[in-house]
This record gives C-alpha cells, structure tokens and sequence, in this order.
C-alpha cells in the first residue's frame, strides 16, 4: 500500500462542503432624484423606507405614519437617521434562546449567554409586515402593496416601485451576520392563509459601512 493510497481516504475525510448564496443590494446614489412628473396631492408620498443599525438596535424610519416619524427618513445620525426623527425603534433582545437561535446556529463554539443581547430581526420583521399591510387612507387597499417582481419578459430599463425598497443604514461597527438578518427579515412574509410568500421590500440599497 503506497502513500497516495493512504492519503485517499484521509481527503475524503476532511473534506468539508460550503455552500455559497448571493444578496443582491445596491449603493446608494448620488445626486438628487428627478422626477419626470409631477405627483397628485392625494398620492401616497414615497415612502423612503431606512432602517438604521447600531449597537443599540434598530431605528425605522420613513413617511408612513405609522412608524411614527415626524420627519421622516433622514441622513446624518446615527444609523444614518437623524436625532430629530421620531421613529420607531427597536431595541435589543434579551431572549437568550433567541439570540442563539439566530447566531450561534448550531456552532457548538458559540455560547448563547455571551451573545445575548442580540438584535431582534423577528420584531423589526413583524414591523415590515404591519407596514406593508397598513392603509392609512381606508380606501380597502393597502398604501404600500404593490408588485415588485418585474414582468417577464424584463424590458431594458425596468426599475422596481420606490415602495419595494429598503434602505440599510448600518454603523461602521455592525457586523455583516447582522446586515444579513435586516435583508432577511425584510425581505418577505407569508399572508394569512397562504403557503406562497410576498414581497415585502426586497430590494436592498446598503448605506454605511459593514464591518
């Protein structure tokens, strides 16, 4: 029995298997946006979704009411949400089955007591479904409910509804596993009563740094 024979089995043994998946998201732009038209009074506003991360939590804000903001979304503190803003916030988690759940996923190295607290993205989802299903107006139809998968055929130039967007305004010391679970949480939800998902605000512009 030679070396490489003996080297065979070892290989196999060790190998590992690590399976790969892609996020699409965007950075923002720059510039201010120019509207090809001009908007009716009793349109919805945009809706200028952000959800601002840091070490604290979340911080969501936007034009829907019911996140509570005075001014909506806005650039310049912390998260990239403004100190004047009045949003909705969400604190940290104190589950420890939760945050080991969500972060050690099964890594026996991984002590839930030490990661806890941890960033609650179950409540920051339940949020994103309240918000998508709100209808301030009472007209029977939600305010931001609109398809956001394009048609198919694609044509060229084809972008999604302002309302299928999400902006992610991280801190420079938030860790990319956490940017990870504001994607996820905000990406989709299953109505009641249905086995297929929807869309919430899948498409993702990342603002800030991620460490």
């Amino acid at each position: 029995m030679n070396l490489m024979t003996l080297l065979i089995p070892f290989l196999l043994v060790s190998i590992q298997f690590v399976t790969l998946a892609v996020i699409d998201s965007s950075l923002p732009a720059i510039g201010q946006p120019n509207p090809s038209q001009e908007k009716d009074e009793d349109e919805t506003p945009p809706l200028n979704l952000t959800v601002g991360v840091t070490d604290e939590g979340y911080t969501v804000a936007g034009s829907a009411a019911v996140l509570g903001c005075e001014k909506g979304a806005a650039s310049g503190g912390p998260g990239g949400v403004s100190e004047d803003d009045k949003c909705t916030t969400i604190t940290l988690t104190q589950d420890t089955q939760y945050c080991g759940e969500t972060i050690c996923r099964g890594d026996p190295a991984c002590v839930p007591n030490q990661v806890t607290p941890c960033h609650d993205a179950r409540a920051l989802h339940e949020l994103m479904v309240q918000l998508k299903e709100v209808d301030a107006d009472g007209d029977g139809n939600p305010d931001y409910d609109e398809p956001c998968d394009p048609p198919d055929p694609r044509p060229e130039g084809w972008a999604p509804p302002e309302v299928c967007n999400v902006i992610i305004a991280p801190n420079p010391d938030v860790k990319y596993h956490t940017i990870v679970g504001v994607m996820d949480a905000t990406r989709d939800y299953a109505k009641d009563g249905e086995t297929e998902r929807s869309a919430l605000f899948p498409y993702v512009v990342v603002a800030g740094g991620v460490k």
